[in-house]
């Protein structure tokens, strides 16, 4: 037989009370951001740097995700053009944002381009044509272009110029909305494989007795990269965020 006593408050009146023991909620979302400067209209910042990001929002009864970032799987079938001065080829792109000249993909670096055809494995935007280009410069012709394509999945992630918004999933949802803070810690990690940056905003209400406490660390491969302090005895929604790289696990506890 195994006896596990409780103790509690002598206010607690309640029999039927049993102290939280964690429950894990697991969501097949997925948010992704762009690093921009400072005088374009992002809506993230972590470490002195600068993000438009999708959002999770909480609306009546419910959330939604708002979408500032198009995620493009590029595809051999899609209508590709040579450049006539290098070897780069690209499609037409009309909705992203041309004032923030940003892109990024999963093989080539993303480059604002300001003058001269930028060299290298890249990808950037020519904004006045809205043309996407991936410059290879040992592919010298379409139908290379598309073979390489074939056997190279490729995406690009750049900005929208309108952001949309889609519905969360009941599924989604319900698991979201039975997200709480419970003594003594909340926690709060995405998975380990991912890469990108990870905010969350948490509400409050009636800290009149108690401060909000909280932390953000990371740990890569057991070892401790960062951690962030925070203390609140006011009601508000407060803001912590972490940097994500890869094989990175970040958790959030809030107190």
């Amino acid at each position: 037989v195994t006896v596990k006593p409780m103790l509690r408050l002598a206010s607690v009146t309640d029999a039927t009370y049993e102290q939280y023991n964690g429950e894990e909620i697991k969501t097949d979302l997925t948010l992704r951001a762009i690093e921009v400067t400072s005088s374009d209209a992002y809506n993230l910042v972590k470490d002195g740097k600068y993000y438009i990001a999708d959002t999770l929002d909480k609306i009546d009864g419910g959330y939604q995700i708002t979408r500032r970032i198009e995620h493009l799987e590029l595809l051999a079938t899609m209508t590709w053009n040579k450049a006539n001065s290098v070897n780069a080829y690209y499609i037409t792109v009309s909705d992203h944002d041309k004032r923030m000249r940003y892109v990024k993909s999963n093989r080539f670096v993303g480059v604002v381009w300001d003058s001269a055809f930028p060299s290298g494995d890249i990808v950037t935007f020519h904004t006045s044509l809205n043309f996407l280009y991936f410059r290879k410069d040992d592919i010298t012709n379409v139908n290379d272009w598309k073979t390489w394509l074939g056997s190279n999945p490729l995406y690009a992630d750049y900005i929208l110029a309108t952001p949309t918004t889609e519905a969360v999933s009941s599924e989604n949802a319900k698991k979201l909305l039975s997200l709480k803070s419970h003594s003594t810690s909340t926690y709060i990690s995405q998975t380990e494989d991912t890469e990108g940056v990870m905010a969350i905003e948490y509400p409050t209400s009636e800290l009149t007795s108690k401060a909000l406490t909280g932390y953000v660390k990371s740990e890569k491969n057991g070892i401790l990269l960062e951690e962030f302090l925070c203390g609140q005895t006011t009601a508000g929604t407060y803001s912590v965020s972490a940097t994500v790289d890869a094989n990175e696990k970040v958790t959030y506890a809030w107190t």
